[in-house]
């Protein structure tokens, strides 16, 4: 198996050639793919660090508005920052999960 500091390095290396590539790149899409890549990079580690923290989680009650992070999009999926609506009503203070329905701008 690789070492960790060459998988370190080697992933830096086709990180930075792919921001390059699509700061560069003539088609609007793959510029914009540069800072959206750069914006969940930052919010993964985010969540990476804070992963090992102990938690106690408030209790939602059916129909509240949460704000809630949806991750980066992939194809026609919703990512992203959003608002959403509490949909259960058996919310625990222990549970890591929330079901919820994401609100949709028009």
């Amino acid at each position: 198996m690789p070492d960790t500091q060459e998988l370190i390095r080697t992933a830096l290396q086709s990180l930075t050639g792919f921001f390059h590539d699509c700061c560069t790149a003539a088609d609007e899409h793959k510029r914009k793919t540069a800072p959206l890549l750069a914006y969940w990079l930052r919010d993964y580690v985010r969540f990476l660090r804070k992963e090992g923290e102990a938690r106690i989680y408030k209790r939602f009650q059916r129909g509240d508005i949460v704000k809630v992070h949806l991750g980066y999009r992939v194809g026609s999926e919703e990512g992203g920052l959003h608002y959403a609506v509490v949909v259960s009503s058996t919310d625990s203070v222990k549970s890591p999960t929330l079901p919820y329905t994401p609100l949709h701008s028009l």
